[in-house]
């Protein structure tokens, strides 16, 4: 799921600052 995740991240760029931020901090 995470590597899913990281690809839609590459197409929504919006999403993705909110995303990454989120996977960083459950890491």
């Amino acid at each position: 799921m995470f590597h899913l995740k990281k690809k839609k991240e590459r197409k929504n760029l919006p999403f993705a600052n909110l995303t990454i931020p989120s996977v960083g901090f459950a890491f």
